[in-house]
């Protein structure tokens, strides 16, 4: 028959077992010989997982020590919140819809009542009508640009001669 001795050395305090070969540790120490020390405390019917320091928490409750009780809302809470949604949901679409309506009706009025609404709601120019247009932009642009003007004043005409051909261009 062989006999074996057991021969862990447990650390910071632990105990040899020798039943079985192992270190009964401390509180806050864990690990085959008592090297691991980890200081959190599990609340609420939380489990340690001494490898990674961290708690497993019982239902209801959360946290790095399961020191919170999560609240569960109760039937009544809940139900005021779906209603809640419901009605914020319901304004919105009343919003919407009302506002198409006035801007529709807004519409309606400015066509009915305002010629010029109308004029410029139905009416493109024709290529007759743009080229006059453009043509009168020209002369004002030709008629400052024969005026004794100094250079800061010749670059800000050609930069709206420029914005008129980009502007009649389309």
């Amino acid at each position: 028959e062989i006999c074996e001795t057991c021969t862990i050395e447990c650390q910071n305090g632990g105990t040899t077992l020798p039943e079985n070969c192992t270190c009964s540790c401390p509180p806050n120490l864990y690990g085959d010989v008592c090297d691991v020390y980890c200081p959190r405390e599990c609340q609420n019917g939380g489990t340690l997982i001494p490898e990674s320091c961290s708690c497993l928490c019982a239902v209801n409750y959360t946290g790095e020590e399961c020191a919170c009780k999560e609240c569960a809302l109760s039937p009544e809470r809940e139900r005021n919140t779906s209603v809640a949604a419901i009605t914020g949901a319901v304004s919105s679409l009343i919003s919407f819809t009302l506002g198409l309506f006035l801007g529709m009706l807004l519409l309606v009025v400015c066509q009915r009542y305002f010629p010029w609404c109308r004029q410029h709601m139905h009416q493109k120019p024709s290529s007759a009508q743009s080229m006059q247009q453009q043509g009168a932009l020209y002369e004002e642009v030709d008629a400052n640009a024969k005026s004794p003007l100094g250079s800061s004043e010749t670059g800000e005409l050609k930069e709206i001669e420029m914005e008129c051909n980009s502007a009649y261009a389309t």
